[in-house]
């Protein structure tokens, strides 16, 4: 009796440990989703803003402030 209890209780601390590590790994899943999202939009703001790399404003640059300066805007 002794060792089917331990057995038993040994299923239940597994099954227990599989749902929070499932839990997890959604959980980063989820996040990741949404950075990767964010991360997206402030690309294609910078693409399609008028202030951004490709806007009206930044035909006055040459092509290495404009990288420079879209590098610094996904960043901040």
């Amino acid at each position: 009796m002794c060792i089917q209890g331990l057995c038993a209780q040994m299923t239940v601390e597994r099954k227990d440990e599989e749902r929070l590590c499932d839990h997890l790994i959604t959980a980063a899943r989820r996040r990741d989703h949404v950075i990767a999202v964010k991360q997206r939009d402030k690309v294609l703001n910078i693409m399609t803003n008028r202030h951004g790399a490709w806007g009206t404003i930044a035909h006055e640059y040459d092509a290495s402030t404009v990288l420079l300066l879209m590098v610094s805007q996904v960043i901040g």
